[in-house]
């Protein structure tokens, strides 16, 4: 299969294999202790093995998370510098689907909220309930509810998002390991159509990919834990809209009416997912504006917004990050902004994303320590956001200034 790799890059695909592999071991020491995925003996007493490793004891488990992290970002920036063959959408699928192969079998660690994804599909399917009005803690004797947390609170998603989580909740059959699984395997496609619609939108905007551009987004180490592993939703508010500005920009000065209806339909539904996307509207509007009447954007401000619109788009998908709402930010969110990533051009905003992508990723590390959340580990939490990437950008600043 990786036969068309040089032997180098077939050895960093292999240690990020490996390291991913390392991380889906060590996240069965943070499974929820009344949660046995497998009824398997052999299975339990690996989970039983892997609690009393890790479960406990805090001061381990930070350390081994700290390694396994810069473990994978070492091993992804090596894959990404020996990538040398050919770039195309076969290649870079045949990477991706190898290197997050060992996620698709890891736990959901760092995050529940795969667990209430499928609980509200559960109280619209089996309980006829509205989980936009009713809350799981109402429907406490049921054992799903064991492995939720913010039971007292409705689903926060929009109803586009509830009826998306209907598919997987009624392929299981009401099978809870069944349904978990099946919004892992969404999760990998939400990652291949990702992918696809990058090298669409990288070829109507006429920007040229490269392996570091398309890396960095791709295999970006939060992207996959976030997505993969711990299951969350964001990329299936992200495709929509990203297909939405794709078919916007797919006949130019010729846009179809049917292209345009679901341009919108595809760009309500991300926004009834979450309501964050509705920011990129005023992106949408431009583009529309850019097909239907060209000559209004021949201005120097209508130039520059054709030319740097991935950009602002990432700049706009990151505002809402700031908001306490957001807690400044959770690390899945900056999945929004990553998205435009191989189409931005801004050598500034793409670093500071990447570093951000980082220390996001050692967000969990307080958390971690304490095995709580309270304010002060909050506030600790935004500390290692948004503070480690300060020396993070002096170092590459003066890595490139050493070169040249």
């Amino acid at each position: 299969m990786l036969q068309q790799f040089s032997k180098k890059a077939k050895f960093s695909a292999l240690f990020l294999f490996l390291s991913y592999s390392l991380y889906s071991l060590f996240t069965f020491g943070l499974t929820t202790p009344n949660l046995i995925l497998i009824s398997q003996k052999w299975f339990a007493d690996f989970q039983y093995f892997m609690w009393e490793i890790f479960f406990h004891n805090r001061q381990l488990t930070v350390i081994v998370y700290l390694a396994l992290i810069s473990l994978i970002w070492l091993a992804t920036w090596l894959l990404l510098k020996n990538l040398t063959c050919k770039l195309n959408l076969k290649n870079s699928l045949i990477i991706l689907l190898f290197i997050i192969s060992p996620l698709i079998l890891s736990y959901n660690a760092l995050s529940a909220d795969v667990f209430n994804y499928i609980f509200n599909a559960k109280m619209v399917v089996y309980y006829q309930a509205n989980p936009h009005q009713k809350t799981a803690i109402d429907y406490s004797y049921d054992d799903w509810t064991r492995f939720m947390h913010n039971v007292h609170t409705p689903a926060p998603y929009g109803y586009g998002w509830t009826i998306f989580s209907l598919i997987p909740y009624c392929l299981s059959f009401n099978k809870f390991t069944l349904t978990w699984m099946i919004f892992r395997i969404l999760s990998v496609i939400s990652l291949i159509l990702l992918l696809i619609i990058t090298f669409a939108l990288a070829k109507k905007t006429k920007i040229k990919l490269t392996w570091q551009k398309l890396g960095w987004i791709i295999f970006n180490p939060l992207l996959l834990i976030e997505i993969v592993s711990n299951s969350h939703n964001d990329l299936w508010m992200m495709i929509p809209a990203l297909w939405s500005l794709l078919l916007i920009l797919k006949n130019k000065n010729n846009l179809k009416w049917k292209n345009l209806l679901l341009s919108v339909l595809l760009l309500g539904f991300s926004i009834s997912t979450k309501m964050a996307t509705l920011v990129i509207t005023p992106i949408w509007f431009g583009l529309l504006v850019a097909q239907l009447k060209p000559k209004l954007m021949k201005n120097s401000l209508g130039k520059l917004f054709l030319e740097n619109w991935p950009t602002i788009t990432s700049i706009l998908m990151f505002l809402p990050l700031l908001t306490p709402r957001s807690k400044q930010f959770l690390p899945w969110y900056l999945t929004w902004a990553l998205v435009f990533l191989p189409l931005c051009k801004n050598k500034i905003w793409k670093t500071l994303l990447i570093s951000l992508s980082f220390s996001s990723l050692l967000r969990y590390l307080p958390w971690m320590l304490n095995n709580a959340y309270s304010p002060e580990i909050i506030v600790q939490q935004k500390y290692v956001t948004w503070l480690l990437p300060i020396p993070l950008l002096l170092f590459i600043r003066l890595g490139k200034k050493y070169k040249s």
